[in-house]
């Protein structure tokens, strides 16, 4: 696929061993998820949502989702360059203006099979995706494309989920960030909670309330997901994985990742090793 596209799309591996593993992410691009294979769970903030084969679910920028899928499920994921045509036009109407009444913002669309604009929306989105460069008019084409999707889910806002702003709600949004860029350092809670102008007692309440997870186990999990995700997508030695996410010694990561998945480290890498043969 051209690479100058103002999308990027690709298949979430959804590994059986890791899947277990709670993980909720800030979404930082407007995004379409697309789940072609099995059902699951998509977790919103601390709001769960079932979703079924074949549910198109647009995912609004800054929301906290985590994803929880059947084994073998397979979940596209096209983020969109919002550079190119901002979203927040699109969404203005229905979610800035309930977000400043009702102190609620948008999370998610579900688009279920069947519907006249699941149809429309997933033959724009494979349109989108086929558009080659010597395309008449490839960059209005890709315009137009783009507003149809946008239009499609901002006539469904009506059907979306909404969260609650609160003040609790963004500081654990500020905690998911600050792990996100700060996971490979020597971190603790409180230095955390310190920079967050938060005691510990009130961060660990926020998140237990928000993420269901305590500081302490978010940080742990995301360093662990990252450490698997590094022993399968890249041929670094154990050693250094486990020091580049955070953890202080190859036998402690050892330990803990074992006690997790049920498998040593190498063991982890000869498995996924031959499952993408």
């Amino acid at each position: 696929m051209n690479s100058n596209l103002p999308f990027d799309i690709f298949l979430l591996a959804n590994d059986f061993q890791i899947r277990s593993l709670k993980l909720p992410l800030i979404n930082n691009k407007y995004t379409l998820f697309y789940l072609v294979e099995g059902n699951g769970k998509l977790v919103l903030a601390n709001k769960e949502v079932r979703i079924r084969e074949n549910t198109l679910v647009f995912i609004n920028k800054g929301s906290i989702i985590s994803f929880n899928l059947e084994k073998g499920a397979k979940l596209y994921k096209i983020s969109f360059d919002e550079d190119l045509i901002s979203m927040k036009t699109y969404l203005k109407k229905e979610n800035l203006e309930s977000e400043s009444k009702n102190k609620q913002e948008l999370s998610c669309v579900c688009l279920a099979p069947g519907s006249r604009e699941y149809v429309s929306l997933l033959s724009n989105l494979d349109e989108l995706i086929e558009l080659k460069e010597d395309t008449p008019f490839y960059e209005y084409e890709i315009t137009r494309k783009l507003l149809t999707i946008w239009l499609i889910i901002n006539k469904n806002i009506i059907n979306g989920y909404f969260v609650k702003k609160t003040k609790k709600l963004e500081k654990t949004k500020q905690f998911l960030s600050l792990v996100s860029l700060k996971f490979k350092e020597s971190l603790s809670i409180k230095s955390i909670a310190k920079e967050m102008e938060l005691s510990v007692p009130t961060l660990q309440r926020y998140l237990i309330e928000e993420i269901k997870l305590s500081p302490y186990q978010y940080l742990f999990n995301y360093r662990l997901f990252a450490a698997a995700k590094d022993i399968i997508s890249t041929n670094k030695k154990i050693k250094a994985i486990a020091l580049d996410n955070g953890f202080k010694t190859k036998s402690h990561f050892g330990y803990e990742f074992k006690k997790v998945l049920k498998m040593s480290p190498k063991q982890y890498r000869k498995l996924n090793s031959i499952n993408t043969r």
